[in-house]
């Protein structure tokens, strides 16, 4: 799975196409928030998934409109229900192009599949839009310096966790984010007492190294570094987060443990 993810940092031509399934299962839980919104799949030409879903849900979402433009096309489409314009535009459908803004304003959601290896500088991109937003991301995303902060802080969401086979054929780990608002996961109950495993502290930071989240003690009241994947299972109320970036130099008896971010029980 990762060396999928590897492979979308350093291709430019990365897209993983979605199943239309994926987008159903993505967009069900916020049906109501797209109720009289206009959406704007802005990494979609005519062929994605994304654009035919809500082109299909137009009426049952009971959307007011729909835009699309597509990295790759020189064209915006436009769709209320009735019927499709297809809009020419002068450059290739960059996200950023000044050709586009005025959709952007338009917008009430962005929802696409952005190119894994454009998602940095896409999700600054969304996020400064002050748009809603409901967006496929790579795994490791949630450890970005550009988003690890906002979901921290509240102000994006990780929706879901898993593993999908796009239309490539490749098995991709992705999350959904979002800043629509989202039901907390349930706090959090290992079984585990501090006592019962041979945690070892880090020999840099002042905190005892948890490998598996299936491992974190429930009685241990010190500062712990778990695994990034943590964050989807994160209640603010059981836990602190202690920092505001992910630690990549975590060392256990010189052994970099990577990707650490670091917690404590409220």
């Amino acid at each position: 799975m990762n060396d999928h993810l590897q492979q979308a940092k350093d291709v430019k031509n990365d897209e993983f196409y979605t199943p239309y399934e994926e987008v159903e299962l993505g967009v069900k839980p916020y049906k109501s928030y797209f109720r009289n919104k206009t959406v704007y799949c802005n990494c979609d030409d005519k062929t994605s998934n994304f654009y035919k879903y809500f082109k299909d849900n137009f009426k049952s979402l009971q959307l007011k409109k729909l835009y699309a433009s597509g990295i790759h096309h020189k064209y915006v489409l436009t769709y209320d229900g009735k019927t499709e314009i297809k809009t020419p535009i002068k450059k290739v459908g960059d996200y950023k192009s000044p050709e586009l803004t005025p959709y952007v304003m338009k917008s009430d959601i962005i929802c696409t599949n952005p190119p894994f290896s454009l998602f940095r500088e896409y999700y600054t991109f969304v996020h400064n839009s002050g748009k809603k937003f409901l967006l496929i991301a790579p795994l490791l995303a949630m450890a970005y310096k550009e988003i690890f902060p906002h979901i921290i802080k509240l102000k994006t969401n990780i929706v879901t966790q898993k593993s999908v086979t796009f239309l490539n054929g490749k098995p991709v780990g992705i999350i959904w984010l979002t800043n629509f608002p989202i039901s907390r996961p349930k706090p959090l109950d290992t079984g585990v007492k501090f006592k019962s495993l041979p945690y070892k502290k880090f020999d840099n930071i002042a905190a005892i190294n948890v490998d598996k989240i299936k491992e974190i003690p429930m009685d241990y009241k010190g500062v712990m570094g778990v695994p990034i994947t943590f964050l989807p299972h994160w209640n603010p109320r059981q836990y602190k987060i202690m920092r505001d970036s992910v630690e990549h130099d975590a060392y256990v008896d010189g052994v970099n443990k990577f990707s650490r971010m670091f917690i404590k029980k409220i």
